[in-house]
């Protein structure tokens, strides 16, 4: 996540923690000593500044699964839950099971998966941070202060606010929305039509899982925006 690629469109979506929180050095697992970290942050804290994967243990309740942390980008402790880079992942328009579980390559273009950013963002606050870049190597930069996942029982409801940063806050719409793929979901017919499972509201003002576009095309809003 630290690296700003010279060409094609990035977008980096990454969480981290919001709250004031006590930190250890990790949990003591019943297997002996094996220290576990909680998420990004917690690995941070404990000296681990090297961007790369990680092995987090959010809750007891929880089998652990990796993730990217972001170490160095505006303090570090960012956990990637996605990232669209060159193209490479050419289908986003994926079933529920994909987006809810996960796709791609964590160091590469991909999606974290709902059930993971749900366990993420539902144990402590989180914020949720864009980094966007296009083809003219335009950056910007949006920061949300408050960001959270619902249950799958509830279709990976989001909740976003305390918009800041240097672009248009373009998600106000998309908040306290569920999720929709083209096989679930209340907006199954916006991903029909715009490809891509997101939280959908008649249908987007964002659609950071469109289909990556690369030069002059004649799609209609049914690329990466």
């Amino acid at each position: 996540m630290a690296k700003i690629y010279d060409f094609g469109f990035l977008i980096i979506l990454g969480v981290t923690v919001s709250a004031n929180k006590t930190y250890n050095l990790g949990q003591q697992t019943t297997l002996g000593p094996l220290w576990t970290f909680t998420d990004c942050l917690d690995i941070l804290r404990q000296g681990y500044t090297a961007n790369c994967v990680y092995t987090i243990y959010p809750s007891t309740l929880w089998r652990p699964f990796q993730v990217y942390c972001d170490q160095t980008t505006a303090g570090g402790g960012w956990t990637v839950i996605q990232r669209r880079q060159d193209g490479s992942d050419k289908n986003s328009s994926r079933p529920w099971i994909d987006y809810a579980y996960g796709f791609g390559s964590l160091r590469g273009e991909s999606w974290l998966g709902n059930e993971f950013i749900h366990r993420l963002t539902s144990t402590v606050p989180n914020k949720l941070r864009f980094e966007l870049q296009d083809f003219e190597n335009d950056y910007r930069v949006a920061q949300y202060g408050r960001f959270y996942v619902g249950p799958e029982s509830d279709l990976y409801r989001s909740k976003i606010a305390f918009f800041s940063g240097n672009v248009t806050n373009s998600l106000p719409e998309h908040n306290n929305q569920q999720f929709s793929t083209f096989d679930n979901g209340p907006s199954s017919t916006c991903e029909h039509q715009y490809k891509g499972g997101f939280w959908f509201c008649a249908c987007h003002s964002v659609n950071i899982n469109g289909i990556y576009l690369k030069g002059k095309h004649d799609s209609y809003a049914d690329g990466v925006n």
